[in-house]
């Protein structure tokens, strides 16, 4: 936040060398964004690409949908696109996200409103487009009305807690930096 256009960057510890997986990088600082409304010019590439991705997830969700067209085996439609068939175990409503892709929940709440054994309509999710089929559902015990009124009573508490140390951080007006840190 305090180097200017041309400043090599340094981590938290004051050293130029950045480790990233088993990389190391030495950062200059190239552009520097001021706080405020982006210039047409800033805005464009960024929306460009989220535009290409959402022309690009139309083109597969259609590709998805003409592969999956009068078949009823999962394993058809993953030939007839080129690619595998990927098992996720346990998928339920609470789930944030698919292990092996990461959270998707579009895909989840698909998933766990299916039937077993039926295939689904191409569904667009943040990493991909996924035909699903449900194997097998089980359900969960039923927790009853007052399990369910304690949990929703506890969300709220926190979630009560938690927009009253917004509000009151929006009201000292503080400027979070922490990311210089960490």
């Amino acid at each position: 936040y305090e180097a200017n256009v041309g400043d090599v960057l340094k981590t938290s510890q004051e050293s130029p060398i950045f480790e990233l997986g088993n990389n190391f990088v030495i950062a200059v600082l190239t552009k520097a964004t001021e706080e405020g409304e982006a210039s047409f010019e800033d805005a464009k590439s960024r929306v460009e690409l989220a535009v290409l991705k959402q022309k690009k997830a139309e083109m597969l969700v259609k590709k998805a949908a003409g592969a999956a067209e009068g078949k009823s085996d999962i394993y058809s439609v993953a030939s007839a696109l080129g690619t595998d068939v990927r098992n996720a175990a346990n998928v339920d409503f609470n789930a944030f996200s698919i292990p092996g892709l990461g959270m998707e929940p579009a895909l989840v709440g698909t998933v766990t409103s299916m039937d077993a054994n039926k295939l689904s309509k191409p569904v667009e999710g943040n990493n991909g487009v996924y035909v699903a089929m449900v194997t097998s559902v089980s359900q969960s015990p039923d927790s009853g009305v007052k399990n369910e009124q304690s949990r929703l009573s506890q969300s709220m508490f926190f979630r009560a807690a938690s927009q009253a140390i917004e509000s009151q951080r929006k009201k000292a007006e503080i400027t979070d930096k922490r990311a210089k840190f960490y």
